[in-house]
């Protein structure tokens, strides 16, 4: 069947269904689909509590409760696959957010007067309602943070892959795909201004990214075992994103690289070939490793707020200028770096031919996040000694430490929120995805 239900990106086809895509007998084929595709993720965000009464000094850092995090996304992408020979297609996608929500609320247990990011100025003690700026929240509601309702268009996805075996035209060998796909960044970038927090309601990153994948698939009596292997990285960024490089001590300063190894087995309930006619089961699994680099995060709008350079009294504002005297304020853009953790899904699919060009398909998956850091930037970078008559790129003084005042300083650093016994971390990650999809060929 030639299905393009994904659980990741979209990609040219084969990364959205391994077993089949691509293994078209015709010359040429054209395929359209429709995909709705909704994910809800939850997690626990901690703060690290350096120093708190009870605690070993020697021991590891404890963290204590803060808030809850949901984000709801639903997005719906037209697809168009077109051979270009037997073995090779391309393939054109737009994944349109239709809405995108995020939303804090007050871990059980915690109160308006023993949260961290309440306490620390970050959010107003009535919280912040993007909705209603002025107000917040009322007495009784555990929210303490609401974004606007985002949508738009962040990246048009272009794809390219060949087969390099099939086992239609070969029953002795497997179906093995690889391919690539380009992300272009065309949507508007997603800010957060909390002077105007319905000015920007978009969910662009402005970040051109090439997708690599190559797939492996063969069918044995009724059950087809599959694997892919993917991985993900950023190339460009856009003037106008917020992954922008301050200089001086700034480290990873792009998204994070994403690799990804999916696994699973597919099984024909009901195969009747003449009739064209036939119901898949799809069982598979995920591990994707998204390694450090800037993200949005969960408090990405909260970090946002507090480091607005235009309001008064904001805890995160920036330093764009460290070795000059004094403060040159620069507003915090939100994204913070997010440490190593990784993503693990299982997925329930049915798919289902029916007749020779229409095809539908339904997809349930969970997923768990490893705990991870989402405020881990470093204080910047050790230079070298400098040597006779060098002035730049080296440090005065000898010795293993970020000096302040100095180009080893990272611009991007808060100490609020960054230094070690002060970070964010994000625990307990979950979350759910449900998929639907349509598709004609001609």
């Amino acid at each position: 069947m030639a299905l393009v239900l994904a659980t990741g990106p979209a990609a040219a086809g084969p990364d959205a269904d391994v077993t089949t895509v691509g293994g078209d007998q015709r010359d040429s084929f054209v395929r359209t689909s429709i995909e709705y595709r909704q994910s809800r993720e939850t997690s626990q965000v901690v703060r690290e509590d350096v120093g708190a009464a009870g605690t070993d000094p020697l021991g590891a850092v404890p963290v204590r409760d803060d808030l809850d995090s949901e984000h709801v996304r639903h997005t719906v992408t037209p697809r168009l696959e077109a051979a270009v020979s037997r073995s090779l297609w391309m393939t054109l996608a737009l994944p349109i957010v239709v809405s995108d929500t995020r939303t804090l609320s007050l871990h059980s247990g915690v109160d308006r007067a023993s949260s961290t990011t309440l306490l620390d100025g970050f959010l107003p003690m009535a919280g912040y309602d993007a909705d209603h700026p002025s107000t917040g929240f009322a007495d009784g509601d555990d929210r303490v943070f609401r974004g606007r309702q985002r949508r738009g268009l962040d990246q048009v996805l272009v794809g390219l892959g060949v087969t390099l075996m099939n086992q239609r035209r070969d029953p002795h060998k497997p179906t093995w795909k690889v391919g690539a796909e380009a992300g272009i960044a065309v949507g508007k970038v997603a800010r957060f201004d909390s002077m105007n927090p319905g000015g920007n309601e978009a969910v662009g990153r402005g970040v051109h990214e090439i997708h690599l994948f190559t797939t492996v698939a063969k069918r044995v009596s009724f059950v087809e075992p599959y694997f892919s292997l993917s991985w993900k990285a950023p190339v460009l960024v856009k003037d106008a994103s917020l992954y922008q490089d301050l200089g001086y001590g700034s480290t990873n300063v792009l998204p994070p690289q994403q690799a990804q190894l999916r696994f699973g087995i597919e099984a024909a309930a009901l195969d009747r070939p003449a009739r064209d006619l036939r119901i898949g089961v799809d069982l598979g699994t995920r591990l994707d490793a998204r390694f450090e680099g800037r993200d949005y995060s969960e408090l990405w709008e909260v970090f946002a707020l507090a480091g607005n350079a235009n309001a008064a009294n904001a805890p995160l504002v920036l330093d764009a200028d460290p070795v000059t005297t004094g403060r040159q304020d620069l507003s915090h853009p939100g994204i913070s770096n997010v440490e190593n953790h990784l993503d693990l899904g299982a997925q329930l699919a049915v798919r289902a031919q029916l007749g020779k060009n229409f095809q539908l398909a339904a997809l349930a998956e969970l997923v768990w996040k490893t705990d991870h850091a989402i405020t881990f930037a470093d204080a910047g970078i050790d230079l070298p000694s400098c040597s006779a008559g060098q002035t730049a790129g080296c440090e005065v003084l000898n010795n293993d430490l970020i000096d302040a005042g100095t180009e080893e300083e990272n611009p991007a650093f808060a100490p609020q929120v960054d230094l070690v016994g002060h970070r964010y971390r994000s625990v307990s990650g979950a979350g759910l995805v449900l998929g639907f999809m349509a598709q004609g060929s001609f």
